[in-house]
């Protein structure tokens, strides 16, 4: 991720890129 952090297009594909630009989905229902 440090080496993509910089690309906002290869962070997409980064789990931790998506929830720093977007907020985390919601848990999953019990």
């Amino acid at each position: 991720m440090s080496g993509f952090s910089f690309n906002p297009n290869a962070s997409v594909f980064i789990p931790g890129g998506v929830q720093a630009r977007t907020p985390p989905p919601p848990p999953p229902p019990p």
